[in-house]
């Protein structure tokens, strides 16, 4: 005997459509559904501030990333635009990208749960080595979530390197006096916390400039 698929509710099923949303890539009749849900459930405004938010800080990330040349990303949302708008799955000989392109560009109730099964399985590939250690390590010295209520001090997002170890995040950060507050964010990004003091500009450089040259632990910082 199968299971029933659990089915989300209307509030799961508007916070699944909030990218899209903010990106006006809803037909008429779902950008209407969301708008007239924000509007009667006003505490839902804090996770679409979130969604714009972290919107910003991947194109933020991928703009940022070694080789990807400048207006990479406004490329590619431009070639999502231009597909068709009919959503079909029965293509068996597209490609998987193909495939994603058109989920991410038309997310009916069906297409949203694809999608969303593909980016889970993207970003679980992408954050499990750091993720995974940052979640089983709540109390590891130098190593603080979101959790942790750090609020205070100076920040940055930053990306780790590939196959840094777990043992090498916690004694880098200690010694560094760095702390993770949030994470992780779309591309694998974290915010951490550089001091517990607001620093000035130079101080704020000094900073970032030791974090840097800490050899195996960051791949890149964004909005230096």
């Amino acid at each position: 005997m199968h299971e029933a698929i659990e089915q989300p509710t209307e509030r799961e099923q508007i916070e699944m459509l909030l990218p899209w949303f903010v990106t006006g890539r809803l037909d008429e009749g779902d950008q209407s559904r969301v708008a007239a849900f924000l509007a009667a459930h006003p505490d839902m405004r804090a996770q679409l501030d979130m969604v714009r938010e972290e919107q910003g800080e991947a194109i933020a990330v991928n703009e940022a990333l070694p080789g990807a040349p400048a207006g990479a990303l406004a490329r590619l949302q431009k070639a999502v635009a231009a597909e068709p708008k009919r959503l079909s799955l029965a293509g068996a000989g597209q490609s998987l990208w193909s495939d994603m392109v058109r989920l991410f560009s038309v997310p009916t109730p069906r297409a949203v749960q694809w999608a969303g099964a593909l980016v889970a399985a993207v970003v679980l590939a992408q954050a499990a080595v750091i993720g995974g250690m940052v979640g089983s390590r709540p109390t590891s010295p130098g190593i603080e979530t979101a959790s942790g209520g750090v609020e205070a001090g100076t920040r940055v997002l930053v990306r780790f390197a590939p196959g840094v170890t777990a043992d090498k995040l916690a004694a880098s950060l200690r010694r560094l006096r760095v702390e993770i507050v949030r994470g992780p964010k779309p591309g694998g990004v974290f915010e951490v916390r550089l001091s517990p003091q607001k620093l000035n500009a130079a101080e704020r450089k000094a900073a970032l400039e030791r974090l840097k040259a800490e050899p195996g632990l960051i791949a890149v910082v964004i909005g230096e």
